[in-house]
């Protein structure tokens, strides 16, 4: 069929062996991903992985001197390598692969992958499997990339923030590693960002202060609309649009927008597949933007509990296709979810004063959460035991109406009362008081008996996230920070820390995104790590060391 042999010297040290590292790289990904998302076949999705690159291979074993030739041509003109193979062999890889594909008699799933894994997949049966491998191929072959140096400015090109890798002689190259480590060159694209070039790289990228937003609809006329309606606004800017999942974490690589607006259904990988693996590998403000919203309270709830920021309904009219009546919610909401990442890009992070006075209470256990929040709280709350001798105050960072629904879910699966926080409560034992969102939550003492009373109250203005988690810190003598984005909760539980309280800090394994918990491992603040399903045991036994409220 082919003929085997091959002469490393040929293609100049360009070893096929290299690209089955790469691709058993993809198929452990790909099934984790598949796995996370709860793909249905994750073996299929590992095979998938392992096969998508089987041309390449190929191309290399039949016609070594042919395929050096594409590979410099590809590294010189910075353009992707299947279009350098069909100017110089005629043919891609994929082309190759689908022989292959076809001699092996593999399924049409596979031949799907193997032949379309470099063209638009949207009108493919097997589309959310091309998906799947176009995420574990772009996070393996950009495993030392520097994407968020790559930045480009309207009118400048990328090359202008990075001098192209240097050809490596044979023994230079490294014996281990994907094939980008080993060829320096980085497939499917130009020359690879290494460490050693962040000196040659500009930070001057423009337009600082703007708000970069992704925009991923597979409707074209929504793409366009929205892009109207984001350019339009002076602190904004579309960084870029992208017309399915494996498009949209290209884009996130090579763009790193501030914002991204994410379709709920979309051909091949859904919206909410797509946020998964969004929060995961690229965490980021993620609004969700669906006619589906409105018409299924079910995909707003799932879009919330994987991670969005928030969500916005583009119904349309049945007698008009103008969605003109979202702009100021979509505006308000870009602007809320790229407060926090634009302020950190400028500064550190600034410490606000709590400038509520400081309730000494018996014992009252605080907990903050974000991204992936809602879901971790439904395996926590329900191990506490009824009779649970302290209150328990929970800052989850949410969408203003969500609140309410999800404490309603978690007291109806809990032994636990869980309620939404009101103002002037008096807090009670037993029982899991959620922050409404919109509100910072504080305790203070009732005047005729002192007794300790919830107020929610929008002080102080400067807090980045309402609730904020470090405001409800100030009145807690337990601390627990648990997943989400940023470093909300970071002071609080360091004031918690410096009184001699107890803090626990969930462990990065348990985390849908590791980033508040980081803050405060960073800091030095965390008297303990714990995994998800050990908080609610470290609580119960903290409580009764240290005494019921």
């Amino acid at each position: 069929m082919w003929r085997l042999e091959y002469d490393a010297g040929q293609t100049g040290g360009i070893d096929p062996v290299v690209f089955w590292e790469h691709s058993l790289s993809c198929a452990l990904v790909c099934r984790n991903f598949a796995r996370k998302i709860s793909y249905l076949d994750p073996g299929k999705a590992n095979l998938a992985g392992l096969l998508h690159d089987i041309g390449v291979i190929v191309n290399l074993w039949a016609l070594p001197k042919e395929c050096r030739a594409a590979f410099e041509r590809a590294r010189a003109e910075g353009v992707p390598l299947h279009e350098a193979e069909l100017a110089v062999l005629g043919f891609t890889h994929c082309e190759s692969g689908r022989l292959l594909a076809e001699r092996w008699e593999l399924s049409d799933d596979l031949r799907q992958v193997v032949s379309f894994h470099h063209s638009s997949y949207e009108s493919q049966e097997h589309a959310g499997l091309i998906a799947l491998v176009e995420l574990s191929d772009l996070l393996c072959r950009n495993e030392w990339a520097q994407p968020r140096l790559h930045r480009k400015t309207r009118g400048q090109s990328a090359r202008a923030y990075c001098s192209p890798v240097p050809a490596m002689s044979r023994i230079e190259r490294p014996g281990l590693g994907t094939a980008h480590l080993r060829t320096g060159f980085l497939h499917r694209r130009g020359a690879l960002a290494r460490s050693c070039h962040l000196s040659q790289m500009s930070l001057d990228f423009g337009n600082g202060d703007r708000i970069r937003v992704l925009i991923v609809d597979d409707s074209a006329f929504m793409r366009t609309s929205l892009a109207r309606m984001i350019s339009s606004e002076p602190d904004m800017e579309v960084a870029g649009t992208a017309r399915g999942a494996s498009d949209a974490f290209e884009k996130i690589l090579s763009l790193d927008p501030d914002v991204i607006t994410l379709d709920v259904v979309m051909p091949g990988l859904d919206g909410i597949g797509a946020l998964r693996c969004i929060m995961d590998q690229f965490p980021r403000p993620v609004i969700m933007v669906s006619s589906a919203i409105k018409a299924v309270a079910e995909e707003s709830r799932r879009a919330i509990n994987a991670g969005a920021f928030d969500c916005v309904s583009k119904q349309l009219s049945p007698s008009s296709l103008e969605i003109a009546h979202i702009r100021a919610d979509l505006v308000t909401k870009i602007r809320s979810a790229a407060h926090p990442r634009n302020k950190r890009r400028h500064s550190q992070s600034p410490k606000f004063s709590l400038d509520t006075p400081a309730l000494v209470t018996p014992m009252v256990v605080a907990i903050g959460l974000s991204t992936g929040g809602p879901k971790a709280l439904e395996q926590t709350l329900p191990r506490f035991p009824a009779d649970l001798p302290v209150p328990m105050l929970i800052v989850q960072h949410m969408p203003a109406g969500f609140t309410h629904s999800l404490a309603h879910r978690l007291d109806s699966i809990s032994s636990i009362k869980v309620c939404e926080a009101s103002h002037r409560e008096l807090i009670r034992p037993g029982v899991a008081y959620i922050a409404p969102a919109g509100l910072h939550m504080h305790l203070v003492p009732r005047l005729s008996d002192s007794k300790p009373m919830i107020i929610l109250d929008r002080r102080p203005k400067d807090a980045e996230h309402v609730p904020s988690i470090d405001v409800l810190m100030n009145d807690a003598a337990i601390g627990v920070i648990m997943t989400g984005m940023g470093s909300d909760g970071a002071d609080g539980m360091q004031a918690i820390f410096d009184q001699a309280g107890l803090t626990l800090g969930q462990d990065q394994a348990s985390c849908a995104v590791y980033g508040m918990p980081r803050a405060c491992a960073k800091r030095g603040v965390l008297t303990r790590v714990v995994s998800l399903s050990d908080i609610p045991t470290r609580i119960v036994r903290a409580v009764a060391r240290r005494g019921p409220a």
